[in-house]
């Protein structure tokens, strides 16, 4: 008797993305144009850096490394596993080093973004909860999970920046040197880690140096409980600030947990600039805009 399997929608999307790779450089070509259009479809974009990964060409390598800028989050995401895969995979490829080394600056400015964020809402909730009435516990412990909902989603952006960072950076050094650096760094063991920080040392140029030792030495509690002012030299954005870069960004699970922060704290401030997103076609973003407009509406 005949087994009828299920289809497994993972094994079809990983059997043709083989099956285009065998087309080589080919196939290359083909891809370039859909890779680099910001109006093609983003979910089919996101999918071209897992073929081109497949590809021992030259060509490959220089399609991802000329896109590693692309606005798409997402879409750069993929990228960079991309080339880490070719990397490994095909030790003989060559990559830009010129481009890595300018999007690997980017990242770790970013993640300095991030931490100063983090920071101020971690300083933001602390006086909230030293200032709240104990007469008003049900609203307390609303803005607190709220608060708590948006800081662990900055804590995943960090956690999420530092992996691209050494992923970059294994473009450039030995990508077995660079895993084991990151896990040293993720690690709870303080001479893990310190080993880790003494490793990026000996081989980090001059100038990135500068720029990743303060962010790996420093563990991000050490941060929070401190003054990132006084480790990174940056001045710490103003609560606002903090609102408004999240509201401008590109990313939609940070301004959704924002938009839950600012429903509980019935900051009604921020109306019109919400207002606008109730008909996003993220549905993500269309559920917690209209959240936070009946809660302002319903005050």
């Amino acid at each position: 008797m005949i087994q009828i399997q299920p289809v497994n929608e993972k094994h079809i999307r990983k059997y043709t993305r083989e099956s285009l790779a065998e087309n080589g450089e080919e196939i290359v070509e083909v891809l370039t144009k859909p890779l680099e259009n910001n109006e093609e479809d983003p979910i089919k974009r996101r999918s071209i850096p897992k073929v081109l990964a497949l590809i021992d060409s030259q060509k490959s390598a220089n399609l991802l490394s000329s896109n590693l800028n692309q606005v798409d989050r997402h879409l750069r995401y993929e990228i960079i596993k991309a080339l880490s895969k070719l990397r490994s995979n095909f030790p003989d490829l060559r990559f830009d080093k010129q481009s890595i080394e300018a999007r690997s600056n980017v990242e770790a400015t970013h993640f300095t973004q991030l931490l100063t964020m983090l920071y101020r809402q971690n300083k933001s909730l602390n006086s909230f909860l030293r200032s709240t009435s104990q007469n008003d516990e049900r609203t307390s412990i609303r803005i607190k999970k709220a608060w708590n909902l948006l800081n662990g989603a900055l804590e995943e952006k960090l956690n999420s920046t530092m992996m691209r960072i050494f992923l970059l950076l294994g473009l450039k050094h030995p990508s077995k040197d660079m895993s084991n650096a990151y896990q040293g760094i993720k690690s709870n063991e303080s001479q893990l880690r310190a080993n880790s920080v003494e490793f990026l040392e000996n081989i980090l140029d001059a100038k990135f140096k500068k720029v990743l030792i303060p962010i790996v030495e420093t563990s991000t509690e050490s941060i929070l409980a401190y003054s990132t002012q006084a480790i990174f030299g940056v001045e710490i954005p103003s609560e606002k600030d903090c609102f408004a870069a999240i509201l401008n960004g590109d990313d939609n699970w940070l301004k959704a947990c924002l938009f839950y922060l600012l429903a509980a704290l019935n900051k009604n401030e921020y109306y019109d600039r919400i207002v606008k997103l109730k008909d996003d076609p993220d549905p993500l973003l269309k559920e917690t805009s209209q959240f936070y407009l009946n809660k302002i509406e319903h005050q």
